[in-house]
């Protein structure tokens, strides 16, 4: 296992690991409660129902290590989040996470920021796979990893159910290490 860098810049992009902290978790709590409507979708446990909430989780995230999630800055403004929400160390393999606020979303930031987070997981992390998972009905993220050459390994029907109680269809995309050199050599 590696040791997270606490910040990367990819392109214009800070990305930050932030400690656990009350006025993090209420800015996050805010931006969800904001735009719940679309929120739920990267959130497949539900909505958290209280600052506290988002505190608790945050600090949960700061002991996890198979969690490696980043705060995505434009200079001071808070865009989302990117990184790995799941790491099996042992596999080799990272699945791949990200959220963005409502005005964030359609401008490429996410496919801006992907390189870096595949050099963070192939060659500091060492890792062989990398995974993104979304919503089948999500076509904004099922584009941003087919642009970025990852590869649809499995559709899978009626595969999770939201806290809404729908059952909605699961995507599963990767990329591997080799599939990355190939493409940095380019």
């Amino acid at each position: 296992m590696k040791e997270f860098p606490k910040e990367l810049t990819v392109g214009k992009y800070r990305l930050k690991l932030l400690p656990a902290s009350m006025s993090l978790a209420c800015e996050l709590y805010n931006v969800f409660v904001s735009d719940a409507e679309n929120m739920i979708f990267w959130m497949p446990n539900g909505l958290p129902k209280s600052i506290d909430d988002v505190f608790n989780d945050l600090v949960s995230y700061d002991t996890d290590k198979q969690y490696c999630m980043y705060y995505t800055y434009d200079k001071d403004v808070l865009l989302g989040q990117i990184g790995f929400s799941r790491i099996s160390w042992r596999h080799g393999v990272g699945t791949i996470g990200y959220w963005l606020k409502k005005e964030a979303r359609g401008k490429g930031v996410v496919s801006s920021i992907l390189p870096g987070i595949e050099r963070l997981g192939f060659e500091t992390f060492e890792l062989r796979k990398l995974i993104i998972g979304c919503d089948g009905k999500n076509m904004p993220s099922r584009k941003i990893a087919e642009k970025n050459g990852y590869t649809l390994d499995a559709f899978c029907r009626q595969d999770i159910v939201w806290p809404d109680g729908t059952i909605r269809d699961n995507c599963e995309y990767s990329k591997l290490k080799s599939e990355w050199e190939k493409g940095k050599q380019k």
